[in-house]
């Protein structure tokens, strides 16, 4: 049974593999244990060029362009203590915090219309729910913990894939590919820093000492 598992992943990496995309970028965490948020970074495919980067501002993570620094979208920060709690409890004299709020606002500026366009980005436990424009998409692991991929029904848009050396480094990288025009890049982008983030701070990222 190991061995068809093993097997069946193979292929379904065969059929990654073969399948070309629209656009490649590469997505890397920068994190420090000094600093209770991280960094993103967001590389062209041959990682020689920074595309954009996200920063975090008290309760919104920007997304800019780099070098220029344009803002061209911005969502919920997930690790920003602002965020609505609803559960709380003491230990050694600290009170933490725990965060249920499984939902992200965002905004996407839109270069055609000059507008700011809303969307929200929903999680239920392994899955994610995309809402932007009128129409939503799915976010979910696909035969591997490696690969995370994004669906309207059928219809595969973008797939992130995790390094496998990741699994060991407090940095990971992912490999962005885009498959469909359907939703703008940075939906993509905020989509997989929602997933990281929920993943490397374990939704327990806050406490406030007394004194």
């Amino acid at each position: 049974m190991r061995h068809l598992k093993l097997f069946i992943l193979s292929l379904y990496i065969v059929s990654i593999q073969c399948r070309a995309s629209l656009r490649n970028y590469v997505f890397i965490r920068n994190s420090s244990k000094l600093v209770r948020e991280s960094n993103y970074f967001i590389y062209n495919s041959n990682r020689n060029s920074i595309v954009c980067r996200l920063q975090s501002l008290n309760s919104l993570t920007n997304l800019l362009l780099y070098p220029s620094n344009v803002r061209v979208g911005f969502i919920d920060n997930p690790y920003s203590p602002l965020r609505k709690f609803n559960k709380c409890f003491f230990n050694e004299y600290r009170l933490y915090f725990v965060s249920v709020v499984s939902s992200y606002d965002m905004n996407i500026y839109n270069l055609q219309s000059n507008e700011w366009i809303r969307g929200s980005i929903y999680q239920n436990r392994y899955e994610y729910t995309i809402n932007y424009g009128d129409n939503s998409y799915y976010m979910r692991n696909r035969v591997s913990p490696l690969i995370t991929e994004i669906y309207q029904g059928n219809s595969l848009i973008s797939r992130f894939s995790m390094n496998s050396l990741s699994l060991l480094n407090e940095n990971p990288k992912y490999n962005i590919e885009i498959y469909s025009d359907i939703l703008p890049d940075p939906v993509h982008i905020f989509a997989l820093y929602i997933f990281d983030s929920l993943k490397s701070k374990k939704r327990f990222p806050y406490y406030f000492p007394f004194g």
